[in-house]
């Protein structure tokens, strides 16, 4: 059977897994396989609609029916340029908030 390898797995990932495989007296490469056959073992992981997947889960404990809120007009963003917006030019702004040179960096004259 062909091999495969998983390269970058990261620090932490690594970390855990050689944990893991101390803790069941097991090789890195040997917990990999095991966690890789309980992973597929379940068979096919089922398709279809999640939200009905989650209905079916928890309908035996009954259902909530939620009062939807009704729709309102999208509000205009505050500040819009039709309100008045001040549009600033940025490097007037940049050159107002640089600090003024201090003695030793200011040109002799």
């Amino acid at each position: 059977m062909a091999g495969i390898t998983i390269r970058n797995p990261g620090d932490d990932a690594k970390r855990r897994l050689l944990l893991r495989a101390a803790r069941h007296n097991r090789s890195m490469k040997e917990e990999a396989r095991s966690i890789l056959r309980a992973a597929l073992a379940g068979g096919q992981s089922p398709t279809g609609d999640l939200a009905r997947s989650i209905q079916s889960r928890f309908s035996a404990l009954g259902g909530v029916n939620l009062e939807t809120p009704p729709r309102e007009p999208v509000r205009e963003p505050p500040g819009s340029i039709e309100r008045g917006m001040t549009l600033l030019d940025i490097n007037v702004v940049s050159d107002l908030m640089r600090p003024e040179p201090g003695p030793a960096a200011r040109p002799a004259v």
